[in-house]
């Protein structure tokens, strides 16, 4: 994962050309960044998990995604906040998108430490 410590770093350890980027002059301006995050995040993930994506059908394999607190402060008036859960259910619902899923919890910590504007951008 130390190798992963830009954007271009994550596209090319996944295959991608570092320069394409989803084109976003049509939309207002305001809107631009969170698209363009929106593109990057799960490939940043791809990247951490090395490709390998979760095995859905493997309930005994852990799978980790962030959960954000909001904790309200002067810099960020609607808050931000990072934990995380480890969580074992029997059932098979899910609210996070496989493409947003963890294999590790080093995998996530590592992401949100190095890429913490990104997912700002995604979630605020």
């Amino acid at each position: 994962m130390e190798n992963l410590k830009t954007i271009e770093d994550c596209a090319i350890a996944t295959g991608r050309d570092p320069k394409i980027q989803p084109e976003v002059s049509h939309l207002l301006k305001k809107d631009r960044k969170k698209v363009i995050a929106d593109y990057w995040l799960p490939i940043v993930i791809e990247a951490i998990n090395k490709s390998i994506p979760p095995d859905w059908a493997n309930g005994l394999e852990p799978k980790y995604s962030i959960w954000f607190n909001v904790v309200e402060d002067k810099n960020k008036p609607s808050g931000f906040g990072l934990s995380y859960l480890d969580y074992v259910g029997t059932d098979t619902d899910t609210i996070v998108g496989s493409r947003l899923t963890f294999r590790s919890i080093p995998g996530l910590k590592y992401a949100w430490k190095q890429f913490p504007d990104l997912f700002e951008e995604v979630y605020l």
